[in-house]
């Protein structure tokens, strides 16, 4: 099985640590570094989350993490993180995405919270 961020979720992850680095930059690398770590716990226990059945028949499921949830996919042969949201957001569809985030700029940061940039 592997473990695969769709496009949607590494913004997600990009913004929140953007937004919460001008607050706190050690509290925004330490949550981006616990969002990492439970999404490749996943890899572990595929089926950590609760199961979201509005999205039957696919396996969609949601991992709560401190103050964010992290909704992904589990299929036969992968596990698809599909994004982040913070817990006063109610639901994905009040979360609006604005603007593009480049694929260099997600590395430089990940790579950084992970602590090999």
């Amino acid at each position: 099985m592997r473990l695969q961020w769709t496009t949607i979720a590494n913004q997600d992850l990009v913004r929140l640590h953007a937004f919460l680095h001008q607050v706190n930059s050690r509290a925004a690398i330490q949550i981006v570094q616990q969002l990492v770590a439970a999404a490749e716990q996943l890899l572990i226990y595929p089926q950590l989350g609760e199961r979201l059945i509005e999205f039957s028949p696919r396996n969609v499921r949601r991992l709560i993490v401190g103050d964010y949830e992290m909704r992904y996919e589990l299929t036969d042969t992968a596990i698809f993180i599909l994004g982040i949201l913070h817990s006063s957001v109610y639901t994905f569809s009040n979360y609006r995405r604005v603007g593009r985030v480049s694929e260099s700029v997600t590395r430089q940061i990940v790579l950084s919270v992970s602590g090999y940039g």
